[in-house]
């Protein structure tokens, strides 16, 4: 695991290229082979943009002391939580997704993960694609699906935002961490919606119509 105390986390915040941000957490560059995603809604108030007036970014991290003690009877529950998906995602064939747990205060508020420069997100390649690159790229997609689902993940959100693609048409399911990616739970409901979301997902797919990241 990772531990950040507080300077370390306002340096990464602050200092460190964003490379996107989605609705649960923001990624940034971690160092030249890896990147971190700090989970923004675990930290209410807190920036990870370099927009942010460091001041008041300043003020909001010199409260997070307080704040997680709010957390102290559930937080080593969420800990425990995400190394066991982890644990679980390490049998899979996507185990090289998730290089480290970042933690604060005892707290886990994002994840290490490797850099993977040359891929970019599926749909900024699916209209190059051929009928035959087509076909190899799902069966591929597929094939990581049905891994995840077999090994007990059910990642009910997924869809072309979690799908990175390269030039050789290798491909990752990505964001396995966040809580929609279910380990627990009613096992039906749980593949239901994921069958659901995949099958949406496929219909976009074959008709080159994927939603916009």
């Amino acid at each position: 695991m990772v531990f950040l105390k507080k300077d370390g986390l306002l340096n990464i915040t602050v200092d460190n290229e964003t490379i996107g941000t989605g609705e649960y957490g923001t990624v940034k560059v971690y160092d030249d082979n890896s990147l971190i995603k700090i989970y923004h809604n675990q930290i209410p108030g807190i920036c990870t943009t370099k927009q942010c007036n460091i001041d008041k970014l300043t003020e909001k991290n010199n409260k997070l002391d307080e704040m997680f003690k709010k957390y102290d009877s559930n937080y080593k529950t969420k800990l425990e939580e995400l190394v066991e998906k982890i644990e679980k995602i390490k049998k899979t064939k996507s185990k090289d997704l998730i290089k480290d747990i970042v933690v604060y205060n005892d707290y886990p508020i994002g994840i290490i993960m490797p850099n993977y420069k040359d891929y970019i997100n599926l749909n900024h390649i699916i209209n190059d694609l051929d009928e035959k690159e087509l076909m190899i790229v799902f069966e591929k997609i597929s094939e990581l699906f049905e891994d995840l689902l077999k090994n007990g993940i059910y990642p009910t959100d997924l869809d072309e935002k979690n799908i990175m693609i390269n030039e050789k048409l290798d491909v990752k399911i990505i964001d396995l961490d966040d809580k929609l990616t279910k380990i627990d739970g009613n096992k039906e409901n749980n593949m239901y919606e994921c069958l659901n979301h995949f099958e949406e997902m496929a219909n976009r797919f074959f008709n080159r119509d994927l939603k916009v990241k």
